[in-house]
């Protein structure tokens, strides 16, 4: 376990944090930090919708146009984003805007609008999360074109031309280097950029949405998080299938089919694997409350009211679990326990897969299980997952627990 540990802090953490601090892999997830309020819109819309079925809130307000015109558009909201970060954080703040406007521009191109017989503008592509890869590849495209020309300036900003003329010149020509590509794409050769990056992507996807791609996305998160890593290091590969596969599910419902996608940000933060925080380990806080050692019961109290609302940062660094070898082993043991479960039980209809966007993960730890599935049986298989990770997590917390209270009463001598 001390070898483990070792490469872990002296060979993996190291290069880890390199990736997390790309400045092209920082520019991806802060477009979703961002777009963040849009999508607690759309959940919001999704939790009411929920609650008129019940008869007493059935004069609660919804609409489906503010759903779709929030998380409806994540599409080109990142799309935007991504080479405005890019830029930024790149040194040049006065072309961001014009970068992002760019992409833009091409993703609506490789949208290919037409016009219908009632006079109507329809799309091939879309704006939603299903087309999210295609945002992603379009925004970083756009980035790596102008870039080049940004740093090799055909005008230069030299005083002799005004500063806002100079910078017209400059972006002109990527501007006009990604559009003409864009459109040459699009309508010159008919590529339809959704259709290619679906069936180039459909491996993955359907990888993404087995069991074997369930429980990886779930245990490699775990796992960084045992050694101190923040488990967000893996969202630019995760969040996409997250985000595509409960817009799968939206559209299967409103199609009249089944939902089958499970690896979703619904299924893992909001319904059943985030139980006090990713690794459920509100059982944790639960001992520690009740625990005899001094020192865990004041970490019990100081970590408990995060903890019910599934924030388990302050848990997992302040009981410790990352670096505890007698918490760690638990802790990815239920990496495993607990999505299997999950799985098992969603992929057999035991429980409702979700089917509408629901991202409400700092409610209250518990409340969610019904919401995001709308199904009493969701929180049946929430107290499964408690009591199982909860039976899991008891001897090795009892073996902490002596070794804590062993070190106080030294102390005490």
């Amino acid at each position: 376990m001390q070898k483990m540990i070792d490469w872990m802090s002296d060979v993996l953490g190291p290069k880890l944090s390199k990736v997390t601090q790309n400045v092209w892999v920082q520019a991806l997830q802060e477009s979703f930090q961002i777009i963040m309020p849009f999508i607690l819109l759309g959940s919001i819309m999704s939790l009411i919708k929920n609650l008129r079925g019940l008869s007493a809130l059935s004069w609660l307000p919804y609409s489906d146009t503010v759903s779709n015109f929030s998380f409806g558009l994540m599409g080109l909201m990142v799309v935007f984003l991504i080479p405005y970060l890019v830029l930024k954080k790149k040194g040049f703040d006065s072309q961001s805007t014009i970068a992002g406007f760019t992409a833009l521009a091409s993703y609506m191109i490789f949208c290919m609008p037409r016009a219908t017989e009632e006079g109507l503008t329809a799309f091939g592509g879309s704006f939603s999360a299903s087309g999210l890869f295609v945002s992603i590849i379009v925004g970083m495209l756009t980035a790596a074109l102008i870039l080049p020309f940004l740093r090799h300036k055909f005008v230069k900003d030299d005083g002799v031309i005004p500063a806002y003329i100079a910078n017209w010149f400059n972006t002109l020509i990527p501007v006009a280097a990604v559009l003409i590509v864009s459109t040459a794409l699009a309508e010159g050769c008919g590529v339809n950029l959704f259709n290619v990056l679906a069936n180039l992507l459909a491996p993955v996807l359907t990888l993404g949405q087995s069991y074997v791609g369930f429980l990886l996305c779930y245990f490699v998160m775990i796992f960084l998080f045992a050694f101190g890593v923040n488990a967000w290091a893996v969202a630019a590969v995760a969040v996409p299938i997250w985000n595509m596969g409960i817009q799968a599910n939206i559209d299967a419902v409103a199609a009249g089919q089944a939902a089958t996608a499970i690896n979703t940000t619904e299924v893992i933060f909001n319904g059943w694997l985030n139980i006090g925080g990713l690794g459920c380990t509100l059982p944790l806080v639960i001992f520690a409350l009740m625990s005899r050692s001094k020192r865990l019961k004041q970490v019990g109290r100081a970590v408990a009211i995060p903890a019910v609302f599934n924030i388990n940062e302050p848990t997992i660094y302040g009981l410790p679990i990352a670096w505890n070898p007698l918490l760690m082993i638990p802790f990815i043991l239920n990496a495993i326990v607990a999505p299997t479960m999950v799985y098992v039980a969603l992929h057999s209809g035991l429980c409702n897969i979700p089917s509408q966007l629901y991202q409400m993960s700092f409610l209250p730890t518990g409340i969610n299980a019904y919401f995001v599935s709308n199904d009493f049986r969701g929180v049946i298989l929430w107290l499964a997952v408690f009591i199982v990770t909860t039976l899991i997590y008891y001897p090795f917390w009892k073996a902490y627990e002596k070794q804590e209270l062993e070190a106080e009463a030294k102390e005490g001598e």
